[in-house]
């Protein structure tokens, strides 16, 4: 119950924090800071043990899914790679075409 109430916690505080137009991610990380100095000694033994494998996996499972779902994203890639070609192209004419004309 108690590796249930910290995971609540963590997405609440994300949601409640981009709700309020504030970082999400400086939310979580005051929390976890705050849970490192109390929290931490708050928790059973049990509780304890039981997040040290639980929170792992979570996070692991999360970045994996969401690495997935950011490679399954069908041309971002190459989208990516046709602005960036274009931007570098215009900077580049546009230094070409300054020097020549000094």
């Amino acid at each position: 119950v108690e590796v249930a109430v910290i995971l609540a916690s963590v997405f609440s505080t994300f949601a409640i924090a981009e709700h309020l137009h504030v970082s999400g991610v400086l939310a979580v990380v005051t929390l976890g800071l705050l849970m490192s100095c109390r929290g931490k000694y708050s928790l059973s033994p049990a509780a304890t043990d039981s997040a040290d494998w639980v929170l792992p996996m979570v996070a692991h499972i999360a970045e994996t899914l969401y690495f997935s779902w950011l490679a399954l994203q069908p041309g971002a890639r190459s989208r990516r790679m046709n602005n960036l070609f274009s931007t570098h192209t215009r900077w580049c004419s546009g230094t070409c075409y300054s020097s020549c004309a000094a």
